[in-house]
């Protein structure tokens, strides 16, 4: 409870400093004309702020709709910084900038969810930037506690989240305007996602269409070292092999866990500097298809746990870190729509060594996280 209401007090004074900064606008007499009194021009790229998100977890299911009993209020504070140039990618994307933020709250469900905690790295991406004005992406995720996680004999009701870490994702378009050169109001729309990926179950997941408002303080003048980005586009196709591993709680909760192996083969075309495209296949060695197979086709049985598909291949590349899109259906002993999708991200350790973390879901409900290593010949 300690760092919650820490942020609660940090939030309160946020709110008092955003309203006056924005009566009182840029005037040397102002607010923000004091906090930036000091020497503006001092170079330095790293900035420090904090923000205030309202929404309402989207409940479409009636097992879920019950369990919220108000709306979602979280505080957030970050430190980021704008990079310089010193990369490529730093050019090829404008200059975003990355930062780590930690966020507590209500989740939206004080009796059974309890508060929701997160710290997680971010990017953001400059979209438009005209005088004092920029719209920009930010994306991130990490890790989420919640406080009161499903339990059969203490929270029974709890049908959204089963364990007590979670995985946290955020998306946010996020609008900035400048009030002077170091203090910038910020307002954004987005949705940030909770769940475990079908780890433990129960696992329906939080889903939190937001609005955030909050500041941020640049603590000098960021530095920016132009270059020339080469184009990285080629005929030449990369061929990859993946494989990896996952557990998964199946079917119901207090169910068994199973152990799934999977295992990719790409090949994809560099499009540009910062993006592939490719197709690839999928094969899986799913445990669980015994038991979905006998309750879903119970008049022809199978024990067949082999599965496999094909699917087509995006990838964008931030430097050594990717981040990867499947799109892909099912030749052989296909499961749930016979569509899957697969999104995460990837790291480059070596010229031919990486490493993976992926969800698998179909037709956006989650069916398990895998991690493994991948070969890039």
């Amino acid at each position: 409870m300690y760092p919650f209401k820490l942020l609660m007090y940090i939030n309160r004074y946020i709110r008092l400093l955003f309203f006056a900064a924005i009566f009182s606008g840029t005037s040397t007499g102002s607010i923000a004309g004091e906090l930036v009194a000091a020497d503006t021009t001092s170079p330095n790229n790293w900035s420090i702020g904090a923000s205030q998100s309202f929404g309402s977890f989207i409940a479409n299911q009636p097992k879920s709709e019950y369990i919220r009993d108000s709306y979602t209020t979280l505080t957030e504070v970050f430190i980021e910084k704008k990079t310089n140039g010193e990369a490529d990618w730093h050019t090829s994307h404008n200059y975003p900038s990355i930062g780590i933020a930690l966020l507590a709250g209500n989740s939206g469900s004080k009796q059974y969810v309890g508060n929701l905690y997160a710290l997680y790295p971010y990017i953001k991406f400059p979209l438009l930037n005209k005088h004092r004005y920029e719209a920009s992406i930010k994306t991130g995720g990490g890790v989420a506690v919640v406080g009161r996680p499903y339990d059969v004999y203490s929270n029974p009701k709890n049908t959204l989240i089963g364990t007590r870490f979670n995985v946290f994702l955020s998306f946010a378009l996020q609008n900035e305007i400048k009030l002077s050169d170091r203090l910038n109001l910020a307002a954004s729309i987005g949705i940030m996602h909770v769940s475990n990926g079908s780890t433990k179950l129960p696992n329906l997941g939080l889903n939190i269409p937001n609005l955030s408002a909050g500041i941020r303080y640049a603590l000098g003048k960021p530095v920016q070292y132009p270059r020339v980005v080469k184009d990285t586009s080629s005929k030449k196709i990369d061929m990859a092999a993946y494989t990896s591993i996952s557990v998964k709680q199946y079917p119901w909760v207090g169910g068994s866990y199973y152990l799934i192996n999977a295992a990719q083969l790409e090949a994809s075309k560099r499009t540009g500097r910062n993006s592939s495209i490719g197709i690839g296949t999928l094969l899986l060695y799913n445990r669980t298809m015994r038991r979905y197979i006998m309750e879903d086709r119970p008049e022809n049985p199978t024990y067949q746990k082999f599965q496999a598909g094909l699917y087509f291949s995006y990838e964008h590349f931030l430097g050594r870190l990717s981040i990867p899109v499947n799109i892909g259906g099912y030749i052989y002993n296909g499961s749930g729509s016979g569509i899957f999708q697969q999104y995460g991200i990837r790291f480059r350790a070596t010229d031919h060594i990486s490493t993976q973390m992926l969800l698998k879901s179909h037709s956006g409900q989650a069916d398990f996280i895998h991690v493994g290593l991948g070969y890039n010949f």
